[in-house]
């Protein structure tokens, strides 16, 4: 386990109707699935908890009780429940150390020996027939098919690239070197010095007479743990979370020395397959820290055992506010408040991934549209860690396990995760698929719906009719935005029975059959849509009750419905007019503008989360016009404006200038009298 390579929900999909709120609500519980759609860009945005498997202790959770006061014995008896702290003394370890390479040398020193059975060793010596000694080697002999190899000793003399033989093992098998004066051995990683405490051994493996070299360190536990801890946390960390890390490492590797050692010449490796372990010394850089030097010696030879004998400590960076189940009585799934430490850089975090990485990665599937997570541990935010998941394109689906599906979004931090879901900006309010703000508008006298393309430049591109009739039957029809999982403007309307339906735009000025999306909405006398108002990146609707002007945020799902809805003000029946013209005060963030019955024009700013900044008067006198509307940037500036109806049928642009205010008014239509209804 490397410190540095670590291993409440929003349900979209099994949607009932809510009739008395008329939402469409989702499912919760750890078994209800989630569907996430295309993004409208190709990029997944991937929101997650933890880092790593989440069983037993999370090295960031360490830090928060450390840093909250709690001794090393309180967060392993926090992390591991049901053991105790215990002496297990110091016995050795023994480590692959493959990074050695095929040979195992030693550099000359005073008190360095070699040995052959690992119980007797011999002095070498710093120089032979006259010349000094470079370095020492263990080999393997001459190979003889059939026969056991048995090392051959051999030195360097300084100045020369010729290895000369010095001795063979009595004994085939195992050689090491050691020092009997200091306790390190120097040695070679390529052709970078590093120092290792103990004996650097050289095991024979493999068949009789094609043996190979494998590199082990052996050396006392507490010795193993000088480099491990500060591998696996820093060693600027309180001394109460380096403790716990000394115990957890220790008891760690004294499971596997007794119960499961790698293989029958070493316990554990030197790498992220068991814990980093790296030399005392890399060259001219120690390893070693005095703090965790500290830490080791103050736990000395305790371990967390259970039933008497060490436990299987297992670790990680984070497990994200609750650690997952480990299989053993001790690493239990409990919810960790102590991993929400400032510093956590896993507690939450995001990545991206393109659909296109996902259709290459899963071929058989086309193209992606919706990634489905079928379920879910139960645990936490999101309906904790996913437990299986679904990806379905155009030519069929694949159920990928999960850490194939962790691997193609590039080694996701861990298995808790969600798409995040996100639609596509809202303003302009395009339904042509140019990218430009269009308006549309009901005829009085037959009920057509007209399509007003607009050029992105304050004028207009040629009119035409999305339907011939009906659109006079509607109570509500308003132009949603981005409703569902495209880039397209969508059109939301209600029936006088209080129904609401979606009409999703085909993006050619055109829309889908009607999808109902909610009942119960008669009970409010205005809808509007806002963009994403509450800061998730999905496209909101506003509502006004009609009983006490209450307005209600209702949060979309960017799939065509909602997520939840809440009261975001009181009092809103004193408008007789209430629109949203996008950002309309450069920070961002959708705005509403009101307009009161005498006429004064109200500017309500979002805050981006769902609230508002103080209002602010942005005009009078606007109780002239007979329609109030907004799609966005309408003359191309990348600023908001809003176009007014006089009762004569003019039909005005009032540019925003991007700041909270406008630039002078132009007129840009005229006959606009013969429509009931200007969509929102």
């Amino acid at each position: 386990m490397s410190w540095a390579d670590r291993p409440a929900a929003r349900r979209v999909v099994a949607a009932t109707a809510a009739a008395a709120v008329g939402v469409v609500v989702a499912a919760g519980g750890a078994g209800a699935a989630e569907t996430y759609p295309r993004p409208a860009d190709g990029t997944l945005t991937i929101v997650g908890h933890g880092n790593g498997h989440g069983h037993g202790m999370s090295q960031y959770g360490a830090l928060g009780a450390g840093l909250a006061g709690r001794t090393w014995q309180q967060i392993v008896g926090f992390y591991y429940p049901g053991t105790t702290v215990g002496s297990m003394g110091n016995p050795t370890i023994r480590v692959n150390v493959a990074s050695l390479g095929s040979s195992v040398q030693a550099v000359p020193a005073t008190g360095l020996r070699v040995t052959w059975d690992l119980t007797n060793s011999s002095v070498l010596p710093t120089e032979r027939a006259g010349r000094t000694i470079a370095r020492w080697r263990l080999v393997p002999g001459t190979k003889v098919s059939g026969v056991k190899t048995k090392f051959r000793l051999e030195y360097l003399p300084t100045g020369s690239a010729t290895w000369l033989s010095y001795a063979t093992a009595s004994v085939p098998s195992t050689g090491a070197f050691l020092n009997s004066t200091s306790g390190v051995v120097t040695t070679y990683r390529g052709s970078t010095q590093v120092q290792y405490r103990g004996q650097v051994r050289g095991i024979l493996s493999g068949p009789a007479g094609a043996e190979s070299l494998v590199p082990v360190v052996a050396l006392p536990m507490d010795s193993y743990l000088r480099t491990v801890v500060p591998s696996e946390v820093p060693a600027s960390w309180p001394a109460a979370t380096l403790g716990a890390q000394a115990a957890a490492a220790r008891s760690f590797a004294e499971w596997h020395r007794t119960n499961a050692p790698v293989s029958t010449w070493y316990d554990v490796y030197d790498d992220t397959r068991s814990q980093v372990f790296k030399p005392a010394k890399t060259g001219s850089t120690s390893n070693e820290y005095t703090a965790t030097n500290t830490a080791i010696a103050a736990t000395a030879g305790m371990a967390v055992l259970y039933g008497g004998k060490a436990a299987f400590t297992q670790f990680s960076a984070s497990d994200g506010g609750w650690s997952s189940d480990g299989g053993k009585p001790y690493l239990v799934a409990q919810r960790d408040d102590y991993d929400d430490t400032p510093s956590n850089p896993y507690h939450t975090w995001t990545q991206t991934i393109s659909t296109s990485t996902i259709e290459s990665s899963y071929p058989t599937i086309g193209s992606f549209r919706t990634m489905t997570i079928t379920s879910r541990n139960g645990l936490g935010d999101q309906g904790g860690r996913v437990l299986g998941a679904t990806i379905t394109g155009t030519k069929g689906s694949v159920s990928p396990s999960v850490s194939s599906l962790r691997s193609v979004f590039g080694h996701t931090w861990s298995d808790w995760f969600a798409p995040r879901l996100e639609s596509a900006s809202s303003f302009p309010r395009d339904v042509t698929g140019d990218a430009k703000m269009d308006v549309l508008a009901v005829v009085a006298s037959t009920g057509a719906l007209r399509v007003y393309s607009g050029n992105g430049k304050g004028g207009w591109n040629p009119t035409t009719v999305a339907e011939p009739s009906g659109w006079n039957s509607y109570a509500k029809a308003l132009t949603a935005g981005t409703w569902d999982a495209d880039t397209v403007s969508d059109v939301v309307v209600q029936d006088t029975a209080g129904n609401l339906y979606l009409r999703s735009g085909l993006g050619n000025g055109t829309f889908g059959a009607a999808k109902k999306i909610g009942a119960g909405w008669t009970m409010h006398n205005l809808v509007l849509p806002v963009g994403d108002f509450d800061g998730d990146g999905l496209t909101d609707l506003i509502a006004r009750r009609a009983s006490d002007g209450a307005l209600w945020l209702y949060s979309g799902n960017g799939a065509g419905g909602f997520k939840g809805y809440r009261t975001i003000g009181g009092g809103w029946n004193i408008f007789t007019s209430v629109l949203s013209p996008g950002d309309f005060t450069g920070d961002g963030h959708p705005d509403v503008l009101a307009r009161k019955a005498d006429g004064t024009f109200l500017l309500y700013a979002g805050d981006g989360t769902g609230g508002w900044k103080p209002a602010v008067q942005v005009g009078k006198g606007w109780d002239i016009f007979t329609a109030l509307t907004s799609g966005g940037d309408f003359n191309g500036d990348g600023k908001a404006d809003v176009l007014a109806r006089t009762s004569s049928g003019l039909l005005y642009l009032y540019p925003g200038n991007g700041a909270g205010g406008w630039k002078p008014r132009v007129v840009v239509g005229n006959g606009w009298q013969i429509f009931s209804t200007i969509l929102r």
